[in-house]
């Protein structure tokens, strides 16, 4: 049997997880377009063969993290919202981003879309489905302030092995304590 365990992000290998968008959560306040994202809505485009979604930052192309296609980012649904799990390239771009994401600089995330179907009720723009999702994006300035980006990093072990990585985790905590 085998286990995976998060650990620090210090070491290589970084991978990011988040939500991009987030299930019914309307926009900021003070954004022009009140929107908020129906439950499902992403399920339709995840489903196509063909689909090649960049992860980014600030929705520019040439800042360019990772990518559905080559299988550095992996995009699917949950009760919550989309999520993604992308592996964040050892570039000066993926570790520079790797740092603003562990101090906490850069947490919010965003992703360009064209919206299918969509209802409107009490001004709120209701999108039931997207017909393209064109990225996901690293921002500092979102509009649905409940997305989030987080590092982490896998460490996967032999299952007997984890009263062993339990008890050395245990140790480095009541030394740092």
């Amino acid at each position: 049997m085998r286990a995976e365990f998060r650990a620090s992000f210090e070491h290589q290998g970084k991978s990011l997880r988040g939500y991009a968008a987030v299930y019914g959560v309307e926009t900021r306040p003070e954004m022009q377009l009140r929107e908020m994202i129906d439950a499902g809505a992403f399920d339709t485009v995840l489903a196509s063969a063909d689909l090649d979604v960049p992860l980014l930052v600030g929705h520019r192309d040439d800042a360019l993290l990772a990518r559905t296609s080559s299988g550095t980012l992996r995009l699917s649904t949950d009760k919550r919202g989309l999520v993604i799990d992308a592996d964040l390239p050892d570039t000066t771009l993926g570790r520079d981003t790797a740092e603003l994401v562990s101090r906490g600089d850069l947490r919010h995330m965003s992703f360009g879309f064209i919206a299918g179907p969509v209802e409107w009720r009490a001004k709120v723009r209701h999108v039931r489905s997207i017909d393209a999702l064109l990225d996901v994006s690293l921002v500092t300035n979102p509009a649905y302030l409940a997305t989030e980006a987080q590092l982490r990093r896998l460490e996967t072990v032999d299952f007997d092995g984890y009263a062993e990585l339990r008890k050395r985790q245990l140790t480095r905590i009541m030394e740092e304590a």
